[in-house]
């Protein structure tokens, strides 16, 4: 399912979120929620960001496959002060700024050079705002671009409520 107009992506992943709720999983769920907007343009949350502030104020999708957390844009303005990387580095090093996790220590970014998102696994080291990757678990591209990265993730919700056991999740 692709869903590029705004409104469709917030109600259906409202809904998701909904069904989720519903579920009995054998054991109390966390709190599974998306933050409505609050998301006021400033000039320390890069621009390919917009998308995802537009739509929301960050997730927490605690019982989503393996946990999904989007900061608030307040948070994301503060990444690298609060020691999260700054620059990816293999052959050559590109620009990035971190934006969520996942429930295992992983790390969404954005790359500012090109506006693609990226996984960086926990086993990756950060030194001097500098993510080391690991040799064999590299950071990877997850999505072209913001846009597609949420598409990706509503997939991934869609799945998991419904029980898709065949679902390729972004995050394995």
């Amino acid at each position: 399912m692709k869903t590029t107009d705004s409104n469709e992506w917030f109600r259906s992943m409202h809904d998701h979120l909904l069904d989720l709720a519903g579920q009995d999983f054998g054991y109390p769920l966390g709190v599974n929620r998306l933050r409505e907007p609050q998301f006021m343009r400033t000039a320390t949350v890069p621009p390919h960001l917009d998308r995802l502030y537009s739509l929301c104020d960050g997730m927490s999708l605690p019982d989503v496959h393996i946990g999904y957390f989007l900061d608030a844009a307040s948070r994301t303005a503060t990444a690298a002060d609060r020691g999260e990387p700054t620059v990816v580095v293999r052959e050559s090093e590109f620009p990035i700024h971190v934006f969520g996790s996942d429930g295992g220590g992983g790390r969404f970014a954005l790359a500012l050079h090109d506006g693609s998102v990226y996984y960086l696994p926990a086993s990756g080291a950060v030194e001097a705002g500098r993510f080391i990757e690991d040799g064999a678990s590299p950071a990877r591209v997850l999505a072209t671009s913001v846009s597609e990265f949420l598409n990706r993730l509503l997939e991934d919700v869609r799945a998991f409520v419904r029980g898709d056991g065949r679902h390729e999740y972004m995050v394995p």
